[in-house]
């Protein structure tokens, strides 16, 4: 199943990398969060660019991440803001929007947001080459092509000095007794605003550099566009805008196709880490349902905790309400792609009580749920034993089946069962802690490589496979179970919560079990 193998490679990588509903590229990457996620300090900023801006990439990003709100072609008339007319973007494609300003000023907002604006800041959400890339590609968002163009033939004259590539190595460079300026230099270039670069030629530098008066300012104005471009690549992205993004936001093409629940009970609470697999099922449009949040965040899909919650540990989480009842995906998910949400929380554990997981979208996939320690067991009537599992160096009991389950519902079962103790606080006691009752609320920078683990030994292919698995005679309740999920698999695709083609698939490969199960042949 090709879904879940992604789940284990997206996994494989590491919580901290994954940011949202795509494990994809930066193409379609996290908004930044409204109440930063747990998640590993951020690297700090150089303060230049570690290599020339990609406009190319910029746009993919800009497309991606900022057209809801600034719009397709940076006009600042996305969709949110359609929606929001008190949300007022600038508009990049006036040239007096970015010219007054630095390329470090213009980065600088990015980073760290503009609150009053409704700007939120990107500095957890995008490396901050991206930042730059981005950041580029937005200042140079004005830029004429045939402009650029015109600056380029003018440059001729200023390549004497400055060289073809703007490096300051012009056969003419050697005679001045000082260096000429490198037009390539980050550090220099990203301090210089477009103004700047067009009063040096208007007006010359010092004794080294002549006044071009003889230009006029339109043509001032296109080498000193031409100049920026030499510190850059990717500047193809001149000629050719980034193609929109088509936005859905119906619930009818995002499933989820895996779905496991990790529970260790540790003397009055339970450790709870829940991973779940996404699908987008639309063929050209980016899920997202576009939520803007108090300071402006979008969110792509937000995720209801369990009653009694209290978030722990996440990865995919850009942000989280208030009152911490509600995590949000920030992160758009491609057309046809998967993504992975990681959420860590605890729960008080009362035995025989029922609790209830809350299903935001519709679940067509394996569900498992794992408990540890081996006295702590599941009882639910759609998660019938599948026996001992292992989980790295751990024993869980695995519980659980191909489901479908409806947007709007719960998952519910109850635990019994006697609880790990709970780890010894005094550090005067000579006795270790038994390695069983240590916590395992456990944070992204380790959480994926157990949940890896988990996923392969219970999910793969949808057959349960334990390196030490005690056998249970499951037959019947199994054939029960899986009449019971076609009828539900049914029931979500008549009521329109289930793509045709997916259920068209678990309903095949149901049947096809249940037909074995009952010695029938599956065809």
């Amino acid at each position: 199943m090709r879904n879940l193998l992604l789940l284990i490679a997206v996994l494989g990588l590491g919580a901290a990398a994954c940011t949202g509903l795509g494990g994809e590229p930066a193409v379609v990457a996290t908004l930044p969060p409204v109440t930063p996620a747990p998640t590993a300090e951020p690297s700090t900023d150089v303060g230049i660019p570690a290599a020339p801006p990609d406009l190319t990439r910029g746009a993919q990003i800009f497309a991606a991440r900022c057209s809801a709100c600034h719009g397709v072609d940076g006009r600042g008339d996305g969709p949110v803001v359609q929606a929001n007319p008190g949300m007022q973007p600038p508009d990049f494609r006036d040239p007096a929007t970015a010219r007054g300003q630095t390329p470090h000023e213009w980065f600088s907002t990015i980073t760290n947001g503009r609150i009053e604006k409704m700007m939120p800041p990107w500095n957890n959400a995008l490396t901050e080459q991206e930042r730059w890339d981005v950041a580029l590609y937005t200042y140079t968002l004005h830029y004429d092509p045939k402009a650029v163009a015109l600056g380029s033939d003018i440059y001729a004259d200023c390549a004497e000095c400055h060289g073809d590539l703007g490096r300051g190595d012009g056969p003419e460079a050697a005679d001045l007794r000082e260096d000429v300026k490198d037009l390539t230099d980050q550090s220099a270039m990203v301090t210089l605003s477009d103004e700047s670069i067009f009063n040096m030629v208007t007006q010359g530098f010092e004794d080294i550099m002549p006044a071009y008066t003889e230009l006029s300012e339109d043509e001032r104005w296109a080498v000193a566009s031409y100049a920026r471009t030499l510190s850059l690549q990717g500047i193809e992205q001149f000629e050719a805008q980034p193609a929109p993004v088509e936005f859905t936001d119906s619930l009818n093409d995002l499933t989820g196709t895996a779905f496991l629940v990790q529970i260790h009970a540790v003397g009055d609470g339970l450790q709870v880490t829940q991973a779940l697999q996404l699908h987008n099922l639309s063929e050209t449009r980016t899920f997202s349902q576009q939520t803007v949040l108090a300071d402006g965040t979008i969110a792509a899909l937000a995720l209801t905790l369990p009653d009694g919650a209290t978030l722990d540990s996440t990865a995919g989480i850009g942000a989280v309400s208030a009152d911490g009842r509600t995590v949000y995906v920030t992160e758009p998910l491609a057309p046809k792609a998967d993504g992975l949400v990681v959420i860590g929380y605890l729960l008080p554990y009362e035995p025989g009580v029922p609790l209830s997981i809350p299903l935001d979208i519709v679940i067509a996939g394996p569900v498992r749920v794992l408990t540890r320690p081996l006295t702590v067991r599941v009882d639910g009537e759609l998660l019938p034993g599948l026996g001992e599992q292992t989980v790295g160096s751990d024993l869980y009991n695995g519980y659980g089946d191909q489901l479908a389950l409806t947007a709007g519902s719960t998952l519910v079962f109850s635990l019994t069962g006697e609880a790990d103790p709970p780890p010894v606080e005094s550090v005067a006691t000579s006795e270790p802690v038994p390695e069983s009752a240590r916590p395992t609320g456990i944070p992204p920078s380790v959480l994926a490589p157990l949940i890896v683990i988990a996923v392969a030994v219970g999910i793969v292919g949808g057959v349960v496979i334990a390196l030490r698995r005690r056998p249970v005679d499951r037959r019947a309740s199994e054939i029960d179970a899986l009449i019971a999920q076609i009828a539900a698999l049914d029931t979500a695709h008549d009521r329109g919560q289930l793509n045709h083609d997916l259920w068209h698939r678990q309903r095949a490969e149901l049947k096809a079990r249940l037909a074995e199960l009952m010695g029938q042949d599956k065809s």
